[in-house]
């Protein structure tokens, strides 16, 4: 396969976890797509956990965050279609750039359910193996926008 040909799959791969794989909870698609050893060197929402207190990991194997984490976040969080922007790809990485729009319908971050519905951008880069799965990945969101929108205060 050529390097054009490797860069078209790894960006189609990134863009089918995101916007398919991973709002839909298709385990199946996301262990195809993901090394069994992929690493996260950022969750999307680390900082807001982190500053709420709670448990879900900023860092670690990706797969097993999503087995950990991904049911209490859908239980809080439902989600419409994610909608990308761009995404572009070089050598064995790739990034993205989409916006993610849920309903608040559970307890997310220690704040009870509001119904509101909560859009943020974030951007993903992705590193990949020679067989097109991503073994590292990156994530950053507009966690204060994500905050302000559920409700939360900041300190002065």
């Amino acid at each position: 396969m050529s390097t054009i040909d490797n860069v078209a799959r790894n960006k189609e791969n990134l863009r089918a976890l995101l916007q398919d794989a991973m709002p839909n909870g298709r385990f199946d698609q996301m262990e195809a797509l993901v090394s069994p050893d992929c690493i996260t060197r950022r969750a999307g929402f680390a900082s807001l956990f982190v500053a709420r207190g709670d448990a879900i990991p900023e860092k670690g194997n990706f797969l097993n965050w999503l087995k950990a984490g991904w049911k209490p976040l859908t239980d809080a969080l439902r989600f419409e279609p994610v909608v990308v922007s761009d995404i572009v790809g070089e050598g064995n990485k790739a990034m993205i750039h989409f916006t993610m729009t849920v309903t608040h319908v559970g307890e997310f971050v220690g704040m009870p359910a509001t119904g509101k519905k909560i859009s943020w951008e974030e951007i993903g880069i992705a590193r990949f193996d020679d067989d097109g799965k991503m073994d590292e990945l990156w994530f950053m969101c507009e966690e204060l926008k994500m905050a302000l929108e559920l409700g939360l205060k900041l300190q002065e």
